[in-house]
């Protein structure tokens, strides 16, 4: 998928710097309307496609990461290098729960 995607953007001449390019006329047509709310959405972006703003997101089902509270550090550890899994400290029983 990334590899199409990459192709797409070379393809049509899709840059970071074209990007940002364009998110800094959206944001000068957005102060020239008055339209703050474009204006914040297009420094948002320039930040993003900049590096200068990283967005995070949690990923998993709800409650997937009030396990590992529980974990003892040894199995952290082995969380963290991939050792075990979820899956794993599910199966592991309900004193992780």
């Amino acid at each position: 998928m990334a590899e199409i995607q990459a192709e797409t953007a070379e393809r049509n001449d899709i840059t970071r710097d074209g990007l940002i390019a364009q998110c800094q006329e959206v944001y000068k047509l957005a102060l020239r309307e008055k339209q703050c709310a474009a204006a914040i959405s297009a420094i948002k972006e320039i930040g993003i496609l900049s590096g200068k703003r990283i967005e995070r997101a949690e990923q998993g089902e709800p409650g997937d990461f009030a396990l590992l509270e529980n974990l003892t550090p040894a199995e952290l550890n082995a969380f963290i290098a991939g050792e075990i899994t979820l899956e794993d400290l599910r199966a592991k029983g309900s004193k992780l729960n």
